[in-house]
This record gives C-alpha cells, sequence and structure tokens, in this order.
C-alpha cells in the first residue's frame, strides 16, 4: 500500500505554482508535502479499520452488545471524517502548512488511535482465549498499518505508536500477571523496531522531497540565467511535460509559431508543428516525436514549417528531463530560426542542378534525368539545339544585352518543353531538349516550330535582335544504348546540320557516327602530328607585277600523315580550329615561317595567315614579337594575314589586338577580300597595309566584265587608303595582263609557281635570277 504512494508522490515534480514558495520557505513546503503524503494512502487504512470494526461488532455484539455498538458509531463517524477531510486535502496541490498545524495534526492522531484501540484493549483486560486472539490481532495490525500510513509525518507516527503502546501497558497494568507482562514486553519490543523502521521510511522520503527542494532552486536558477539568454539571443527555450505538451511557453517561443503564450499552453508540441508543416516533410515531425518517446536528446533537427505564409525552418534541441528513479517526466530544449543558412543551403543545392541565368535544369541534372528515362526503357528523342549567331550580339551589345537575350530565348524554349519533354541549357547559346513523343512526324514539326520561335525578333533596350539554330536528333533507344552515346550522336546530327547550312535540323544517320569517328581519329592524329614532325610549310611567291621580281612568300603549311598521305588544310585547319590546336600549330608556322625567310634577301617578306581562334588569346602581339626577336627576322618583313570572318566575329577585341601588331612593325593584309560580308566598312576602322583579291574574281576577269569593274574599284579604294594590292589564283598570262592594266601591284598564283617547298623553292629562285 506504501509502496506504490511513494512512487507516485515523490517522483513528481512541484506544482507550477508553488516553485517560487518552495525556494522561499522550505519547512512550510516539507511540512506540506508530508501531510499530503499521508492523506493520499491513509483513506484505504482507514476504510480497512471500518471493516474490520464492523466484524468485531458482530463478534461481540452478544456480550458486550451497548460498548461494541456504541465503539463502532464513534470509530465510523471519526474515519468518515478523517476520509471526506483527506480527499478534500488530495483533490488540490500540496499547500504549505506552518508548524502549528502540524501539532494540530498530532492531536488529530492521538484521539484517532484513542478511539480505534479502547475497545479493543478494554476486551484484552478482560477476555481470553479466541477473543483475546482476535483484538490483540486487530491491535497489531491496526498498529503497523497506521505507523506506516503516517511514517511521511513522522511526529504523527511516533503519537500514534506512543498512544498504543500506552493503551497496552494499561491492559497489562489492569489484569498482572506473567502472561501479561510477557506480552506487554513483547509488544514494547516490537514497537521499538516499528520506531527504527518507520523512522527511515520518514527520513527516506524527507531527503526524496528535499532533493525536488533543491532541484526546484536550480530549476529556478537555470530558469532565471535561460530568460536572460533567450532575451539576449535568437534562440528561445521550450519544454513539454510527458505527454509532449508545452509547458509555459516563452512569447518569444509562442511568437516564433504566430501563436499567443495561452493559445499553445498545455498543447502537443506535435501538433503545433504539424498543422504548420511545409508539405511532404512528415519525416521531420515523426523522427522528432521518435527521439522524444525514446527520451534519447538530440541536436538541431530541422524542421520545415510554414508561419504567417511564409517558408521557415526551425532546429530544435532538446534533453529528457528524468526524475530520481528515471522515469520520464518531459523534454526541455533550444529552438531556432535557421530559416536564412537553410535556403542558403536550397539555394547553394538549386545551382548545382539548374543554370544561374535562365533556371533550366543544367548539364548535370539533364544527364540524370536522361540516364532515368533510359532505364525506365520508353523511347524518346533527343535533341541538340545550338544558336546560330549569337556570338555576334554578345559581343556588339554587351554581356547584359547577351544575357538578356539568352533569357528570353530560354523562356520560348521553355513554353514549348512544359508540353513535350524536359528542356536544359548545356552552356552558351547550346540547349537540349527530351521528349517522349518521339514519332518521327512530330518530332519534325517540333524542330520546326523550335526554329521558328528562336528566329523571332527579340527586343532589347530598343534593339530588335535575331538568332538562327540548328539542331540535331537522336532517338533512343535505337541511336545509343548508353546517354554518352545520344548525347555524341545528337551532337553529330547538329554538326551536320551546321554543315548543311544552319537554320535547319538533321536526324542521326549510322553515316554520321562514322564521319564523327573518322573526325575525332583525325583529330587524335592531328594532335601528335607536331612530335612526330609530319607538319611541313610550302611557300607560294608574290610577283611584282610591273618587274616579275618576287617580293616575298605566303607560307602554307601542309600535312603529310604517316599513313593517309597527303591531308588537304580544307580538311584539318577548321579540325585544329575547333580543337584548339590552331594556337600551338600557328606558333610552330610562324617560327619556322620566320626562320626560313631571315635567309632570304632583305627585300622579301613572309605572310603567315592567322586564324580568328588565335585572336582570341590577348598574347598574341607578344608570341608574335618573341618569335622575331628569337628569329633575327626584322617586323617589317613579316605579314600577317587576315580574313574578313575575323572582324565579324571579334570586332572590338580584334581591332585592339591588330593595333598592337601593326604597333610593332609588322604589316597587315586582308586575305580574300570581297567575299562573304561587306567589306569597305573594315578598311575605314583599320588601315590595312594590302589588300588580296579573292580568286573567285580573278578567274573569270578575261571574260566577264563585271568582275574587271570589281577589280577596278577595290584597285581605286586601296590605291586611295594607300595600300597595295595583290590579285590572287592568276593562272593564265591574258589574266596577268589584264590585272596589270588595271594597276594590280602582286600576283601570285600558278601562272608564276606552285606552292613549293623550301628546298625546292631555293632551286627555282635560282632558275629565275639565271633566267
Amino acid at each position: 500500500m506504501r509502496g506504490k504512494a511513494e512512487v507516485t508522490d515523490t517522483g513528481s515534480l512541484p506544482p507550477d505554482d508553488m516553485g517560487q514558495a518552495i525556494v522561499s520557505n522550505v519547512d512550510d513546503y516539507l511540512r506540506g508535502r508530508q501531510v499530503y503524503a499521508v492523506e493520499q494512502n491513509v483513506e484505504r487504512g482507514l476504510i480497512s479499520f471500518i471493516i474490520a470494526a464492523a466484524v468485531s461488532v458482530v463478534f461481540f455484539y452478544q456480550s458486550y452488545p451497548i460498548a461494541s455498538v456504541c465503539w463502532f458509531a464513534l470509530v465510523f463517524l471519526a474515519n468518515v471524517t478523517r476520509i471526506v477531510l483527506a480527499r478534500r486535502t488530495i483533490g488540490k496541490p500540496p499547500v504549505l502548512l506552518s508548524e502549528g498545524k502540524i501539532r494540530l495534526y498530532l492531536v488529530w492522531s492521538v484521539l484517532s488511535a484513542t478511539i480505534m484501540l479502547s475497545f479493543p484493549t478494554w476486551i484484552i483486560m478482560h477476555e481470553s482465549g479466541l477473543a483475546f486472539a482476535f483484538m490483540l490481532a486487530l491491535s497489531i495490525g491496526t498498529f503497523w498499518s497506521a505507523s506506516f500510513v503516517h511514517a511521511p509525518v513522522f511526529r504523527s507516527s511516533l503519537a500514534f505508536m506512543v498512544t498504543e503502546l500506552t493503551l497496552a501497558g494499561i491492559a497489562a497494568a489492569s489484569a498482572p500477571s506473567w502472561d501479561n507482562m510477557i506480552l506487554f514486553v513483547l509488544f514494547a519490543i516490537g514497537v521499538g523496531s516499528g520506531y527504527s523502521l518507520i523512522r527511515q521510511h520518514s527520513e527516506t522520503f524527507k531527503e526524496s522531497v528535499l532533493q525536488q527542494v533543491t532541484l526546484a532552486k536550480q530549476n529556478e536558477v537555470i530558469g532565471i540565467l535561460l530568460r536572460e539568454h533567450e532575451d539576449q539571443s535568437s534562440d528561445w527555450l521550450w519544454q513539454v511535460d510527458a505527454q509532449l505538451r508545452i509547458v509555459r511557453p516563452s512569447p518569444r517561443f509562442a511568437s516564433a509559431f504566430g501563436q499567443a503564450p495561452e493559445a499553445i499552453d498545455g498543447r502537443g508540441l506535435a501538433a503545433i508543428l504539424l498543422e504548420r508543416l511545409q508539405p511532404h516533410n512528415e519525416q521531420a515531425v515523426t523522427g522528432l516525436l521518435d527521439k522524444m518517446r525514446e527520451s534519447r536528446s538530440f541536436r538541431d533537427h530541422i524542421v520545415p514549417i510554414t508561419v504567417d505564409g511564409a517558408p521557415r525552418w526551425f532546429a530544435i534541441s532538446g534533453r529528457p528531463i528524468l526524475s530520481n528513479d528515471n522515469h520520464p517526466l518531459g523534454f526541455r530544449g533550444v529552438m531556432s530560426d535557421v530559416s536564412t543558412s537553410q535556403q542558403a543551403q536550397q539555394q547553394v543545392r538549386h545551382l548545382a542542378l539548374y543554370d544561374g541565368l535562365t533556371d533550366l535544369p543544367n548539364r548535370s541534372n539533364f544527364t540524370s534525368a536522361l540516364e532515368a528515362a533510359q532505364q525506365s526503357g520508353r523511347p524518346f528523342a533527343l535533341l541538340s539545339i545550338d544558336l546560330d549567331g549569337f556570338k555576334p550580339i554578345n559581343d556588339g551589345y554587351g554581356h547584359p544585352a547577351g544575357d538578356a537575350f539568352l533569357v528570353e530565348i530560354s523562356r520560348r524554349l521553355a513554353s514549348l518543353a512544359s508540353t513535350t519533354g524536359l528542356l536544359a541549357r548545356f552552356g552558351g547559346d547550346e540547349f537540349m531538349m527530351l521528349t517522349f513523343d518521339c514519332d518521327p512526324d512530330n518530332v519534325e514539326a517540333l524542330c520546326l516550330t523550335l526554329l521558328k520561335v528562336i528566329e523571332a525578333h527579340v527586343e532589347i533596350d530598343r534593339f530588335e535582335l535575331s538568332v538562327g539554330a540548328s539542331i540535331g536528333v537522336a532517338f533512343a533507344p535505337k541511336d545509343g544504348a548508353t546517354s554518352a552515346d545520344l548525347l555524341k550522336n545528337a551532337d553529330a546530327a547538329l554538326y551536320r546540320a551546321k554543315r548543311d547550312g544552319r537554320g535547319t535540323f538533321r536526324f542521326f544517320g549510322a553515316e554520321m557516327d562514322l564521319q564523327v569517328q573518322t573526325r575525332n581519329r583525325l583529330a587524335h592524329d592531328l594532335r601528335l602530328a607536331l612530335s612526330r614532325e609530319e607538319l611541313r610549310l610550302v611557300y607560294q611567291p608574290f610577283i611584282d607585277a610591273r618587274t616579275g621580281a618576287v617580293t616575298g612568300c605566303e607560307a602554307l603549311i601542309r600535312w603529310q600523315h604517316a599513313e593517309k598521305g597527303l591531308i588537304s588544310p580544307a580538311d584539318f585547319i577548321p579540325l585544329a580550329e575547333a580543337t584548339g590546336l590552331i594556337v600551338p600549330m600557328g606558333d610552330w608556322v610562324l617560327d619556322q615561317a620566320c626562320q626560313e625567310a631571315v635567309q632570304w634577301p632583305d627585300s622579301r617578306r613572309v605572310a603567315v595567315n592567322i586564324s580568328p581562334v588565335q585572336f582570341r588569346d590577348h598574347d598574341l602581339p607578344e608570341r608574335i614579337l618573341a618569335i622575331l626577336l628569337r628569329t633575327g627576322l626584322p617586323p617589317s618583313r613579316l605579314e600577317i594575314e587576315v580574313t574578313e570572318s575575323l572582324l565579324v566575329e571579334e570586332v572590338s577585341a580584334a581591332l585592339d589586338i591588330l593595333r598592337r601588331i601593326r604597333a610593332l612593325g609588322v604589316r597587315i593584309a586582308l586575305d580574300d577580300f570581297g567575299t562573304g560580308y561587306s567589306s569597305l566598312g573594315y578598311l575605314r576602322i583599320f588601315p590595312f597595309d594590302k589588300l588580296k583579291i579573292d580568286k573567285s574574281f580573278i578567274s573569270d576577269i578575261a571574260e566577264r566584265s563585271d568582275c574587271q569593274i570589281i577589280v577596278q574599284a577595290v584597285r581605286d579604294i586601296a590605291h586611295g587608303l594607300h595600300m597595295t594590292v595583290t590579285a590572287e589564283g592568276v593562272e593564265t598570262a591574258d589574266q596577268a595582263a589584264l590585272l596589270q592594266e588595271i594597276g594590280c601591284d602582286e600576283f601570285q598564283g600558278f601562272l608564276f609557281s606552285r606552292p613549293r617547298t623550301r628546298p625546292d623553292l631555293r632551286a627555282w629562285d635560282r632558275w629565275q635570277r639565271a633566267a
């Protein structure tokens, strides 16, 4: 009976409204808890005694009718009164009791013991046999039961024991005999033993309550410190009881959830989080509840919620509150708003998967989706989309305009992809689209729509800008077993579309794969060509139109492949430009040509073609100067030939580099003049030293008057701007005579000499001089 009451009472925390009183008045609190503990258990003992008294009346009614009935009535009245008072006491939290009230409690204990044991003592004094044994057993049982029930209030238990011992002494003295004296002595020994046990039990209870008082004091200090910490930090405190209900929420804690403290006090923490939880994050709350139900400490458990319509992330840390016997009483901890860091982490994760400019999936994201699509087994089409003519927009109008242009194009493409599949930006002006609608007719219609959408004008800063596009298409699983194969084959189809004139689309075919493999092998061999010494230079002379003397030579590169033989520059120069090999190859050509030219007569110069790709390196003038210094060739004897495409793709940067090369003393020639673009503007913005008229105007000049008029006009413009004129591709004497009459300064062509190797050039030169 007592054991259960002990766990219930001593294990519980002090009521919330008594916390300050505990700290300020320990003795009154201790007395209140002692009485409260007694009253929790007294009812069962008193009811048991009422039953025993009723049995005694039945047993002794014939012998002592009046005495037994009066005694039972008195017992019943006293015990029922005591039970009513006990229920009132335990029906509310423990109260503080003064020393005076404890004295009244002791008087009640003495009176209660006297009433309960008066009749049994009288029977013991006058009866023997069964009646004696019956009342003796009742007295002893009452002694132990009452002593343990009153044990929390030791003085009350002691008063009860002394009262019963006194009554026993009276009974023994009233009927002196050795038997009674022996029984009294034995009873007295039992009282002594009981005294020791009850005192020990009372001290244990007292220590338990004092521990609670110490804990309350510590909690008060901790509470002050934590409230001060909460006021000075961005965190807030929280506490829940054993049922995980919020206890005494602070204003800051409640405000974090957009509530008043009284609105969430006593509510379940899980319910508060769940009703504000961001969608599809239930695991965050269930994981938190699992830790709390298992009484495990946790730190920085992230729960995403929504407060006032805005997403927030709370980091929750907590430790269990345990009783002295490790019984879970709740949790206490801190919360903090980590929304800023979480949003930053989300942004980082987003940027890892999406393009920073257009917010389209990036290469990594799209590749994962592509692999997932292949694993699904569903057929689909892969479109590789590349914008044609975007670079002039970026260079001519600035990067902000180029970025705005790409954003608008991405928006247009995304509007189509939303109904057909997935769109990604792979970088620059390159896009990829995946569509599961892979019927060839539908894919063709999609490609035409994409081309039309891309070609539509885009207004940027009051300018109407437009580009074209080329599209390559590969079908899965027909055109590739892996994502790498599909991407490679879609790019091969894109390459074919560009080669076929741009502004169109092509489906991948097996012959494209063969061409790609051939091209890749050729690129691999080209990388090794320099180290294998497979590259060599040939020289085609320039002839003075008036005197017929050699004024210099153009250095032309040739590739003598070990297995394939002589490979045309038309095949490997574009490949070198696409792979970047043109830069080291160009440096080699410059070095070799200057080494050769320094051995020629001082009047002769050497011309070297420079690719637009080489002009992307701003250190090109410095590298030219280094080669001139190393070889000893005077700068005036070096002539750099560039094409009009350079000035279309890289206007400002190219002009800057050209001026720096010109400042070295190197001559600049405009090659293939009159082809592809309107060239007169370039002559105005940069003073070239020489114009080379393309052979397409020379080959028909003897038969077509329009060619004569164009060449005459070029000659007049060049001489007016103090430039010399070289006619390329002169193959007949009639062409040479007509060009001489028009006023061209130099000739170059098979009529005078084909391109020659260094030994052959020297032999030809000796023959020319002898002639």
